[in-house]
């Protein structure tokens, strides 16, 4: 069955708000942002650090016994989720979806803050490389036009 959609005073459909919203996501993948783009290599260079993480610290799980072998393995799995959570973040970015800005804020906030952690010790490389791409990252995110991007239109009506 399908349904009328409604028509202006010429007869000719108008497009409905779902309408309107796709075309207008239409529209947005031909005009993304430069910044929008840096912002999801960035964020894709991250998940690929926490896949190599991942694979590193399985590795060392099968190679040497874990004093927990039930943390060491909630510990990978975390590690793995973490990395598909922000792939799947970086992905509804690059669709200008709002709630994949906050996905990856959080996610900057807790690598800042192990950064920050690590310049207590003599980590500083460790720390630069976990810092900077977080503060280039929360940067690109509070842009104008990442927003712009990332937020929806209003609805006429």
């Amino acid at each position: 069955m399908t349904e009328k959609q409604p028509a202006d005073d010429s007869g000719v459909p108008r497009s409905t708000s779902a309408d309107s919203t796709e075309q207008r996501r239409g529209e947005a993948a031909h005009s993304r942002p430069a910044a929008v783009l840096v912002l999801v290599g960035v964020v894709l260079l991250e998940v690929l650090g926490m896949l190599v993480v991942g694979f590193w610290y399985g590795a060392a799980l099968v190679s040497s016994p874990a004093a927990s072998v039930g943390g060491a393995v909630f510990t990978l799995t975390l590690i793995l989720l973490v990395a598909a959570w922000q792939a799947v973040s970086a992905v509804a970015l690059t669709r200008g979806r709002r709630w994949a800005r906050a996905a990856v804020l959080v996610w900057q906030f807790f690598l800042f803050a192990i950064a920050a952690a690590s310049l207590t010790g003599a980590s500083w490389g460790w720390a630069l490389l976990l810092g900077l791409p977080a503060l280039a990252v929360i940067y690109l995110l509070f842009r104008r036009d990442v927003i712009a991007f990332t937020t929806p239109a209003p609805a006429a009506g």
